[in-house]
């Protein structure tokens, strides 16, 4: 008989999980936690092992949230563009291979790039003081992932802010009109920030969608290899530029850039 006790701590659990109307009880609704186990003689072996899954059926879920959610993701998107990705039916371009010769962008400076779209909703049914928001602003800033070193060694990695131009082109966040593009209103080049009437907005029953699209830099001349964050922050203002409380909300999706020899890779 082996026993072992699990203790796990959410620093933030309104952001692990989900909210659920107290209507609702007794849905699927909600996040499942489970167990899996595998035995071996030998340690070798243990990947080869069979497998045994526990759960009880428990989903685990908050009846309120206390303030407004973000979800960001990149679109599903399967195309002749991404000719190894379009093999494996892979459905995301946010593996960057600067030798694949099927890179959507080509610019007149010889450089290369991937278009990548994504989607962001935004939920403020939880905001209080929603009807005394006029604005949303959006906010995108791009890190990246980079090596932290003492005495020479690498001690952790942190994604640290950089220049968006360095690595994005043509950086497109759409709002209420879907085929116009809002203005960016920094002039600071590691923060773009947008924003519009919260009655211009793409709303329904106090969801927001908003779509960004940028062409990530890469290709043969491109060797700033590492793993990028894309952040976006949204927030409601009053007509004051005031925020307004617990409407401040981030989530941010991650790119690779790097250089891939796929025949080499065993399938």
């Amino acid at each position: 008989m082996i026993e072992q006790n699990i203790s796990v701590e959410f620093p933030n659990y309104i952001e692990e999980f989900p909210s659920r109307p107290v209507d609702q009880e007794g849905t699927t609704y909600g996040v499942n936690v489970g167990v899996s186990t595998n035995i071996s003689y030998d340690q070798d072996d243990i990947m080869y092992s069979g497998k045994k899954t526990y759960t009880d059926g428990t989903r685990y879920h908050v009846e309120k949230s206390n303030s407004a959610t973000l979800n960001y993701e990149a679109n599903a998107e399967r195309d002749e563009y991404d000719s190894v990705g379009n093999a494996s039916y892979n459905r995301s371009r946010l593996g960057n291979n600067g030798l694949d010769r099927y890179l959507t962008c080509k610019w007149p400076d010889g450089s290369q790039g991937m278009l990548i779209n994504a989607t962001a909703k935004y939920n403020a049914n939880a905001v209080t003081n929603y009807d005394d928001a006029s604005t949303e602003v959006y906010t995108l800033t791009l890190e990246k992932k980079t090596d932290v070193k003492e005495n020479g060694v690498i001690t952790k990695v942190e994604y640290k802010p950089v220049e968006i131009d360095k690595y994005l082109k043509n950086v497109k966040l759409f709002g209420g009109d879907s085929s116009v593009p809002l203005t960016n209103q920094s002039s600071d080049n590691k923060r773009y920030v947008y924003s519009e009437p919260k009655s211009s907005a793409r709303v329904d029953e106090k969801m927001f969608t908003i779509d960004t699209y940028y062409e990530v830099l890469t290709g043969p001349e491109f060797h700033d290899y590492a793993n990028y964050r894309v952040v976006l922050e949204v927030q409601l203002r009053n007509s004051s530029g005031g925020v307004i409380s617990n409407s401040t909300q981030k989530n941010h999706i991650i790119y690779t850039n790097a250089k891939i020899h796929p025949e080499v890779i065993q399938r």
